[in-house]
């Protein structure tokens, strides 16, 4: 310790001349030291890729998701939602992965980083094949309902004038489709309310 700065005297080291030198050891160097040690241990425990925190957790990875490849993974959360949930026209993918993960005893925030990027590509993997087939049924009920829309139209003015309806609100057209049990896409709505009303109005003028 002779010719060392102590933090304490802002000085040269003393040695054993210093009232704060003890048992051939300083105090102030024992008590930094000491505060030191537990920093680091801190800091061990909470560095899992440098101390094999990854390795432990992999341990618990069910040996299905270790083997199954992303696109596999996908498949199978599709086939989960579509056999669970047979009457959602339109799912929405990020309201099931979790339950299905849990279906699975996987915990996505105890997985090492290698596992939780393959379950993340398997849930977008997922998300884009709903998205596409979400947008398939929707061009198939758009082209339906465009070709029943004139028959749907005539409906609808029947029974306003059954009513004694002569102006035609967007209110009525929905106790119209209420009243039959009919549920249009947003388009289809407006288009049979604005064509519905137009004829009405020339049938009354």
């Amino acid at each position: 310790m002779l010719n060392a700065f102590c933090p304490f005297l802002k000085d040269v080291c003393k040695g054993n001349e210093c009232v704060m030198w003890t048992d051939e050891k300083c105090l102030i160097t024992s008590f930094m030291e000491n505060s030191i040690k537990p920093t680091q241990e801190i800091y061990e425990r909470s560095s899992p890729v440098v101390y094999g925190y990854e390795e432990k957790l992999e341990k618990h990875v069910p040996e299905k998701i270790k083997s199954a490849s992303a696109e596999e993974l996908a498949a199978e959360l599709l086939t989960y939602v579509k056999t669970t949930y047979p009457g959602e026209e339109f799912p929405h993918m990020r309201e099931f992965t979790t339950e299905f993960w849990v279906s699975k005893k996987i915990d996505v925030y105890q997985l090492p980083t290698d596992f939780l990027l393959k379950i993340q590509k398997a849930e977008g993997l997922a998300q884009n094949q709903i998205h596409e087939e979400i947008q398939m049924k929707l061009k198939e009920r758009m082209e339906k309902e465009q070709f029943e829309l004139p028959s749907l139209v005539n409906k609808c003015v029947d029974w306003a004038k059954s009513l004694g309806i002569t102006s035609l609100t967007k209110s009525d057209v929905e106790a119209f489709l209420l009243e039959h049990d009919l549920k249009l896409l947003p388009n289809t709505n407006r288009a049979l309310y604005v064509k519905a009303r137009i004829q009405i109005k020339s049938k009354i003028s």
